[in-house]
C-alpha cells in the first residue's frame, strides 16, 4: 500500500511540474491575445479552420462584509441572493448538542477513512 501511494505521489509531482509549464505558456498566449484585442478594439476573431476567439462578460461576486450582507438579506427577503452549503464544523456542534440529530433538510453521514503512515 505504501509503495502504491508513493508511486502515485511521484506521478502527481511530475504531472504538477509539467502542468506549471503548460499553465505559464497558456497565460502568455492569453495575455498576447488580450493585448491584441485591446489594441485592435475587436471583441474576437476567427482563424479559419482552427479556432474562433471571442470575449464574453462573466459577473463574479464575493461577500466583503458578511454581517452587512446577512442584515440586508434578512431585512429585504433577499434569500435568493444566496447559495447554500452546510458548514460541517457548525453541524457537528449542532449534532453534539442535539443527540446526533440534524436540522430538517440536511443529509449527513460519517465516512470511515483508512490512514497509513510509515513507522
Amino acid at each position: 500500500m505504501l509503495d502504491i501511494r508513493e508511486r502515485r505521489e511521484a506521478l502527481k509531482r511530475g504531472f504538477e511540474a509539467e502542468d506549471v509549464k503548460l499553465k505559464q505558456m497558456y497565460e502568455k498566449g492569453d495575455a498576447f491575445i488580450r493585448q491584441h484585442l485591446q489594441e485592435s478594439g475587436e471583441d474576437g476573431f476567427k482563424i479559419n479552420g482552427v479556432a474562433t476567439v471571442y470575449t464574453s462578460q462573466r459577473l463574479k461576486a464575493s461577500v466583503g462584509d458578511r454581517e452587512a450582507f446577512k442584515t440586508f438579506v434578512l431585512e429585504n427577503d433577499g434569500i435568493d441572493l444566496m447559495e447554500f452549503r452546510v458548514s460541517t464544523t457548525n453541524l457537528k456542534e449542532y449534532m453534539e448538542e442535539h443527540d446526533g440529530a440534524v436540522p430538517p433538510g440536511v443529509n449527513a453521514h460519517t465516512e470511515r477513512t483508512l490512514n497509513i503512515r510509515r513507522s
